[in-house]
């Protein structure tokens, strides 16, 4: 299934995600998550670069992290989705809400700009 690994890069939390995220791993997930917020780091990009899907509860989680990122004025951001999670984005019209970037160094530097 694959770890949910963190990288800090420019002051930054990347949090690089597994092949799938599902309702199998969601709950840690969240947990990793969560761990970047009690430590206040409020811009966090999500590299979805080996990831090839992603069920509803994780998109749950997504928006939840989400809303509460917004509410410290933070931000989410991805990078590197591919296809599949895509259409899933779309589908559910969340694309509208995420900053989305086609790679990592895109995402860093639009990130470093935040207050």
């Amino acid at each position: 299934m694959g770890d949910f690994s963190v990288i800090y890069q420019d002051g930054l939390a990347t949090v690089r995600l597994p092949t799938r995220v599902d309702v199998t791993n969601t709950h840690t997930f969240v947990d990793t998550l969560q761990s970047e917020l009690d430590v206040d780091h409020l811009h966090i990009i999500l590299n979805f670069e080996e990831t090839q899907a992603i069920d509803s509860t994780a998109l749950g989680a997504l928006v939840q992290v989400y809303k509460t990122l917004r509410a410290r004025e933070g931000t989410l951001s991805l990078c590197h989705v591919g296809s599949g999670v895509k259409r899933v984005l779309a589908i559910t019209r969340v694309d509208r809400i995420f900053k989305i970037y086609d790679n990592l160094s895109s995402a860093l530097k639009a990130a470093a700009t935040q207050p």
